[in-house]
């Protein structure tokens, strides 16, 4: 039987090693990649209902400027089909987008979604209590199409820095053989 060449012992080993961790690490990044697109979309959203409530608290009237900033949200992509109510008293005040119903009457539906899976849905109390701020998107297209790095790009990086350390691990586990065998 012949005896496996000590560069082939040390390269195989290394080289598996090598990948097993760049799949991991890319995929691990792949996930984080996917959860800052979700807040990207989100935090803007949810400081928007803050703010609305925030105006009603302090006894301003937000609705001068509510559609212009529903306008101004709307004509980004990725919130073409944002939806939001304003309620005071359970009487609706304002309505941007599909109206969405308040939980207690049992239906809540809004552009074909529910909030049970809408991407984003946020009811948001003012601190009086009378006024109650609903505010949804629902999943589509344009939210998952968010700007920020392109999986593609990323695993294709991954695979080429993969490739190039494979080949460096190669020349390197050859010169050591060579060392080995003087």
């Amino acid at each position: 039987m012949k005896k496996t060449s000590f560069n082939w012992r040390m390269f195989l080993p290394l080289t598996v090693g090598m990948w097993v961790v760049v799949i991991g690490m890319t995929t691990w990044q792949n996930c984080n990649l996917h959860r800052l697109n979700e807040a990207r979309v989100k935090e803007p959203l949810v400081a928007m209902t803050a703010n609305i409530a925030a105006a009603f608290d302090s006894g301003e009237n937000p609705m001068p400027f509510l559609n212009s900033t529903i306008n101004c949200y709307r004509s980004i992509p990725a919130y073409e089909h944002l939806c939001l109510s304003v309620y005071q008293n359970g009487n609706l005040m304002y309505s941007a987008g599909d109206i969405i119903a308040p939980e207690e009457s049992g239906n809540s539906e809004m552009h074909g979604c529910n909030p049970d899976n809408a991407f984003f849905y946020n009811v948001t109390p003012a601190m009086n209590g009378s006024v109650q701020i609903y505010a949804a998107l629902p999943r589509d297209g344009n939210v998952s199409a968010t700007p920020g790095v392109n999986i593609t790009t990323l695993w294709l990086s991954a695979i080429l820095l993969a490739l190039v350390l494979t080949i460096a691990l190669y020349c390197f586990t050859l010169n050591s053989g060579k060392k080995q065998k003087d």
